[in-house]
C-alpha cells in the first residue's frame, strides 16, 4: 500500500506538469491569432511552436514516400 501511495505522488506530480506544458503551448500556439504585431523574431518562434503544436515536424508526403519505398510499393 505504501508502495502505491508512492507512485500515486510521484504520477500526480508528473501529469500536473505536463498538463502545465500542454496548457502553455495551446497559448503560445494561439498568440499568432491575436491582431498585435511581433517582431519578427517572435513571429518566427511562433511559426517553430505552431509546427510543433500541430505535429507537422516531418513532412506527411516524404515520410509516406519512405513508406512506399521501405515496402517496395512503388
Amino acid at each position: 500500500m505504501s508502495t502505491n501511495l508512492v507512485i500515486n505522488v510521484a504520477l500526480s506530480g508528473s501529469l500536473a506538469m505536463l498538463w502545465g506544458l500542454i496548457n502553455s503551448l495551446q497559448i503560445i500556439a494561439h498568440m499568432p491569432l491575436l491582431v498585435i504585431k511581433f517582431p519578427i523574431n517572435a513571429n518566427v518562434f511562433y511559426q517553430m511552436m505552431l509546427t510543433l503544436a500541430t505535429f507537422d515536424i516531418l513532412p506527411t508526403d516524404m515520410v509516406s514516400d519512405l513508406f512506399k519505398e521501405w515496402l517496395g510499393t512503388n
